[in-house]
């Protein structure tokens, strides 16, 4: 009997302690916080300081919406910068809801790990936070174009980048992915570019391009065709996007990619390194402007098969010596394909990579297999 009255007071002890003790040990009352959409850095070339805007959400004066306020602050670190924001709201701000990081390139070419460490190691900031590196003057121009006050620029950017990514016209970062690829041995990061861009009626900003790094450095940028030929090996095998060529009698056609594989493989010739790339690409002609020919005939098909395949073989060698020669950075995760492949050889030459890397001969092989012409099966012909 006495044994069952203690296991029931154990019992009732465990169940009273649940509720006592089921707050959170850094609770905070959401009034006295301000959500951070999100973040810009900046640095002020006259002090070193930083110089940090914020997109903030804040409720309307009639209480029935919200709004997005610009805060600023600045201070020697990144986090002094953010304390610095309450003498002007009066209260802490949160960043669990923060979309994106916008970071100067002046920045990033010194190196970005300063204005990076916070971010990577607050726990109340989301890993999956997109990062950007900003080529205009001022990072924080972002949260600063003309704007309705409810519209929340943050997350206007982010649906953007969300129904553009698989254009193959830029990569879109994660901190993580950044963090991640920063740490990891043979293979260098990328950023996606932002600017601020101009309409007829108002100014934006838009995504176009990839900043590369060697090391935390930015060393250079590519643009946005570039960028779609670093997705043949680096990117989302389920790109969708459109690519014009022209044929011999100078016939424009526009071919619609469904999705495409890749393989790579390195070997040694001479104990020189070399890497196998190849691409198998699905397209759709969605396009064919005029001409004489028939081009979707047997013969047709196969000229705009092998145009295709000659163009992309053409433009991924010509960013692979860019890359080798020019950045001087391995941007494809050669040498991470390298350790797992052929690791014996890898411990050789890991401390020497950016010298193998340039010197390191690369095939290109691309196959373009047409799937279809959308819903025509001929080309148009006027009539006679």
């Amino acid at each position: 009997m006495k044994k069952r009255i203690k296991v029931w007071l154990i019992v009732a002890v465990v169940i009273c302690n649940c509720f006592i003790s089921s707050s959170c040990w850094d609770y905070t009352e959401f009034n006295n916080v301000i959500p951070v959409a999100g973040i810009a850095i900046d640095k002020d070339e006259h002090t070193g300081e930083y110089l940090l805007t914020l997109e903030v959400i804040q409720p309307t004066e009639d209480g029935n919406s919200i709004q997005s306020v610009v805060l600023e602050g600045r201070g020697k670190t990144v986090h002094g910068c953010f304390r610095e924001t309450i003498t002007t709201t009066g209260s802490m701000v949160s960043t669990r809801h923060a979309a994106l990081y916008v970071i100067d390139k002046k920045i990033a070419e010194e190196g970005i790990i300063p204005v990076i460490d916070l971010v990577d190691r607050d726990v109340d900031v989301r890993s999956d936070m997109l990062v950007f590196v900003c080529e205009e003057k001022n990072a924080g121009d972002v949260f600063k174009k003309t704007k309705d006050l409810e519209e929340i620029i943050s997350y206007q950017i982010v649906k953007t980048v969300q129904s553009q990514e698989l254009s193959g016209r830029f990569l879109s970062t994660k901190l993580y992915e950044f963090v991640d690829e920063l740490t990891r041995e043979g293979i260098s990061p990328t950023i996606t570019n932002i600017y601020v861009g101009h309409t007829a009626n108002d100014i934006v900003a838009k995504t176009k391009g990839t900043h590369v790094f060697k090391g935390d450095k930015v060393v250079g940028l590519l643009d946005g065709e570039e960028t779609l030929y670093l997705t043949f090996i680096k990117g989302n095998e389920k790109l969708k996007t459109v690519f014009p060529i022209s044929l011999s009698d100078e016939t424009n056609v526009s071919l619609e990619m469904v999705g495409f594989s890749k393989k790579i493989k390195p070997y040694l010739v001479n104990d020189e390194i070399n890497f196998d790339i190849k691409i198998d690409v699905n397209v759709l002609v969605s396009e064919i402007g005029g001409g004489e020919e028939d081009y979707l005939s047997k013969p047709g098909r196969y000229e705009i098969k092998r145009t295709a395949e000659k163009l992309l073989e053409r433009n991924i060698n010509k960013l692979i010596y860019k890359a080798q020669n020019d950045l001087k950075s391995d941007i494809f995760g050669f040498g991470e394909i390298l350790k797992k492949k052929q690791p014996e050889y890898w411990k050789k030459t890991k401390e020497k990579w950016d010298a193998e890397f340039k010197l390191a001969k690369v095939n290109v092989d691309c196959e373009v297999h047409i799937r279809g012409s959308a819903l025509k099966k001929n080309t148009i012909k006027v009539g006679k």
